[in-house]
């Protein structure tokens, strides 16, 4: 993690602090939640494991991410 990166953007993932990780997951989720809001799944099993994936996988991130970034505060102070 770059520290000194926690202001501004970056175009990379990876060069972002646990703080921007965290507010880029909360904008993904609002386009997933749209996405289904758009297409919502057609009651089949293949569409319906296809969103519990991807929403299970924007809640684990999410979740993971805010616990780093706590975490990462808790050891600055």
């Amino acid at each position: 993690m770059n520290e000194d990166n926690d202001q501004g953007h970056s175009l990379s993932y990876w060069r972002l602090s646990y703080r921007q990780k965290f507010i880029r997951t909360l904008w993904t989720s609002v386009f997933l939640l749209l996405l289904i809001v758009i297409d919502p799944p057609d009651g089949t099993v293949w569409s319906l494991s296809i969103y519990g994936v991807l929403l299970l996988a924007v809640i684990v991130q999410a979740v993971y991410t805010f616990y780093r970034w706590q975490r990462d505060e808790r050891h600055k102070a």
